[in-house]
């Protein structure tokens, strides 16, 4: 969950911590030099990456203990008509985000972005993830916090219908922040309270 670093110039300090890095010690060195050293939470991206990693290993191991295929099975049909839709999910790539946001959320300015809200309620996110599953697939899902207690059933909906996906929440205020590095967007219909999610490209 963190990267750690150190330093011997403390020159450099203030710009680091603008970077978000915290300094835990500093240590005096020959000479008369200090090492500053440093840690700041490993961003998510890289985060990702560690644990999908991890996953895989842990997994490419199993399966060989059980004379099994790792390989993973590409299904022949796609529930996907959306050609749109299908050319934004297709291009993302391993830890990319795609930003699922309900009707009034205010969209970043990202390099991708896609309307398909219809009406009040047309179409829902979770319908949205009922298309896109069969040409996109996701490590895990992270939304606000927020939703447990304004849309409890969402939640419920969420775990019931990607059992085998992890579920991250997150502070409404971070969710923002981390919406805003996402790969892409796409409007909903969707009228629930704290509706938007964002998947993780596997």
């Amino acid at each position: 969950m963190w990267e750690y670093r150190w330093i011997e110039a403390e020159d450099c300090l203030a710009d680091l911590g603008e970077e978000g890095w915290e300094l835990i010690a500093a240590c005096s060195q020959e000479g008369g030099r200090t090492r500053f050293y440093l840690k700041r939470p490993m961003r998510l991206v890289e985060r990702f990456t560690a644990e999908q990693r991890e996953r895989a290993l842990s997994g490419s191991e199993d399966a060989a203990d059980r004379g099994q295929s790792s390989e993973v099975t590409v299904p022949l049909t796609s529930a996907l008509l959306n050609a749109p839709l299908a050319a934004l999910v297709r291009r993302l790539g391993h830890t990319d985000m795609l930003l699922l946001a309900d009707k009034g959320f205010p969209i970043p300015e990202l390099p991708h972005y896609l309307d398909l809200a219809l009406s009040p309620g047309i179409p829902t996110i979770p319908q949205v993830i009922a298309a896109v599953r069969s040409d996109f697939s996701f490590d895990r899902v992270l939304i606000a916090s927020e939703m447990s207690s304004a849309s409890p059933g969402r939640v419920e909906e969420l775990r019931e219908a990607l059992p085998d996906v992890p579920v991250e929440a997150m502070p409404h205020t971070t969710f923002k922040r981390v919406a805003a590095t996402a790969r892409g967007a796409v409007r909903t219909g969707d009228t629930a309270p704290y509706a938007n999610l964002i998947l993780v490209c596997g």
